[in-house]
């Protein structure tokens, strides 16, 4: 880039002025006496043009912020956090690029409005303001994270702003309805059926009560990915039979006796499930429910997730928790992809073509300081002879409640080669290396 001459400029010496053009005065001459060499002067090389970052082309600049934004993945909104969690910093740094200038407004703002989340109901009539004024943000919005609290009195607003706001998002395919409220003050809001054909991913919450989540299910026909808690949702004896023709992944987190499973077992109908989690929120937990999902869709499963949280301190469990996992796996013949907790026996697990084992484990500090001290469980090739990859994690990158649910399915074992693999940004911080992936 060419600036202008200053006034001042006039006065500098022959000196100053060539450590400006960048050439000599005998050089200049020459070129002047050279008509060849003045009628095409050399040009200069890529690495040396000057060029602002105000003068990249939009792909460009948007690719260098989307890298310096941290993968959603790893980022909770939890209000609890505080406001230093690497989620509030992540959405002000955001907020930072929209302000820098109207060509960076124009780059990042699909950025800004790519993951929305709702975590006080105010904000989701500001976001219905936003949207309507600037019918050019509707379509950023790939996935609608509702966490707020709707107060007693407020289930109507509540209900026709998050129908507005669902159908100005008309690119959006991922809804999360984790909102809390009052027992008998507010119902599972009821949404628009054609809104709900375009859903892909769906997740719902703690404590929602299960009949008018029901009635939302039974429009999901396009959905891919559903998470679901039921945990709080009362009887399900009356569950009705369902179809779901393209729905590849479930994550559930079941009541201690997981009865959630066996009736559901015997009335959705999953042609398409390949990859299954289970979450618990109790250590002692009854796995009659979980056998007979698994004999029903267990033979096609190719994934399969078995977690408990808060991670068990239960000897009894960690003594029988091997053999538990090896009747699941007798019932899972095509498994590739295996992820439990930590439990004593593992190396006594058979499988004929499971090929990733994911083991979360609650480390120690003393052993995250001494690496050498980090040990992976042993497996036999006769055990487990399609076994390719193993890989420890640590328990706090769990959130039962967040996306670090599809962790393993998202970052597979084999993400990383002989390299260790490290994000860093402001409040995160994640290594991965070839075994481990911790904090």
């Amino acid at each position: 880039m060419q600036y202008p001459k200053h006034p001042r400029a006039e006065n500098k010496s022959s000196q100053e002025a060539d450590e400006i053009t960048g050439e000599t005065e005998t050089e200049h001459l020459s070129d002047q006496g050279d008509p060849d060499r003045s009628r095409s002067p050399p040009k200069p090389s890529l690495a040396e043009t000057p060029c602002p970052i105000s003068s990249l082309p939009f792909e460009l600049l948007h690719l260098i912020l989307e890298y310096a934004t941290p993968p959603n993945l790893f980022l909770n909104p939890s209000v609890g956090r505080g406001p230093s969690s690497a989620w509030c910093l992540a959405l002000r740094q955001l907020k930072y690029f929209v302000l820098v200038s109207r060509w960076w407004r124009e780059v990042s703002s699909d950025l800004l409005y790519c993951h929305v989340v709702i975590r006080r109901i105010v904000q989701l009539t500001a976001l219905l303001r936003s949207l309507e004024a600037n019918p050019k943000l509707g379509p950023f919005v790939r996935s609608l994270r509702i966490t707020c609290f709707p107060p007693r009195g407020h289930g109507f607003d509540f209900e026709d702003q998050l129908n507005r706001v669902c159908a100005l998002c008309t690119q959006n395919t991922h809804l999360i309805l984790n909102h809390r409220s009052v027992p008998h003050y507010h119902d599972f809001p009821t949404i628009d059926g054609s809104i709900l054909s375009s859903i892909v991913d769906l997740e719902i919450g703690w404590g929602s009560r299960f009949p008018p989540v029901i009635s939302l299910l039974v429009h999901c026909k396009n959905v891919a990915r559903l998470t679901i808690n039921f945990q709080g949702a009362g009887r399900l004896d009356d569950i009705p039979a369902i179809q779901f023709p393209s729905l590849e992944e479930l994550h559930c987190t079941c009541s201690p006796a997981g009865s959630e499973l066996a009736v559901i077992s015997r009335q959705w109908s999953l042609p398409r499930l390949r990859r299954f989690s289970i979450s618990h929120q109790e250590p002692y937990i009854l796995y009659k429910g979980y056998y007979s999902f698994l004999h029903e869709h267990g033979k096609k499963l190719t994934y399969l997730d078995i977690s408990i949280w808060p991670f068990p301190n239960s000897l009894a469990f960690l003594d029988r928790g091997y053999r538990t996992i090896q009747q699941f796996l007798d019932l899972c013949s095509s498994l590739k992809h295996l992820v439990i907790i930590d439990c004593h026996d593992l190396g006594r697990l058979s499988h004929p073509t499971l090929e990733y084992l994911d083991i979360w484990r609650d480390f120690s500090g003393k052993e995250l300081e001494d690496m050498t001290e980090i040990r992976l469980p042993s497996f036999s090739e006769k055990r487990l002879p399609s076994l390719r990859k193993t890989r420890l994690l640590h328990a706090s990158l769990r959130d039962p409640f967040g996306d670090s649910t599809r962790l393993p399915i998202l970052v597979p074992p084999d993400f990383v080669g002989d390299k260790d693999v490290e994000w860093s940004y402001p409040g995160l911080r994640i290594l991965h290396s070839p075994t481990l992936m911790r904090p």
